[in-house]
């Protein structure tokens, strides 16, 4: 049995997802989207204290895990004129895709980027073969959730007390994939 979990280990090691950088234009404004790098955690927290208050719910030490974990993953930022303006990761569980983080600075919301990000997931997932995406995100998070629901989350269960550091509860969201 290990030799069979060493042997599919290994598989998923070795299939690299290849993410190819690119522009987008949102509003006459041109944007660049690739991978993170390990060099982008700094400003990847910043982004995070912009959106979350101050607050930094991932560490850089938790970034810099993910973005060395062998299983498949894949985390992306967006620069505007290469200040990192947004990012989002996620992970594949199974046949799950979960959404670990996703954030637009405030002042670049409302352009499309994190349904373009939401997007470019939705396509890393189906590669994967994945049957669904999944993410938790605050009860507070109003503006969230309304981003999740237009790209067709639905959402699961509350999840009461899941963010201890904010006291708040989570909305464990879904979206089904075809096939």
């Amino acid at each position: 049995m290990w030799k069979k979990f060493n042997q599919l280990l290994a598989r998923f090691k070795q299939e690299k997802y290849i993410y190819v950088a690119h522009e987008i234009t949102r509003n006459n404004r041109v944007f660049q989207v690739r991978m993170m790098r390990e060099t982008d955690v700094k400003d990847v927290l910043s982004v995070e204290r912009d959106v979350y208050f101050g607050d930094v719910p991932w560490t850089r030490s938790a970034f810099l895990l993910e973005l060395t974990n062998p299983l498949r993953n894949l985390y992306l930022v967006v620069a505007e004129e290469d200040k990192i303006i947004a990012f989002a990761g996620c992970r594949i569980r199974q046949k799950d895709c979960h959404i670990t983080n996703i954030a637009v600075l405030s002042s670049h919301q409302n352009l499309g980027i994190g349904t373009y990000l939401l997007a470019e997931i939705k396509k890393f997932a189906e590669s994967s073969y994945a049957q669904k995406l999944s993410l938790e995100v605050r009860m507070s998070n109003k503006n969230a959730q309304r981003l999740y629901r237009r790209f067709g989350f639905e959402s699961e269960k509350v999840l009461k007390g899941y963010y201890t550091e904010v006291k708040d509860d989570g909305l464990s969201m879904v979206y089904q994939l075809e096939g």
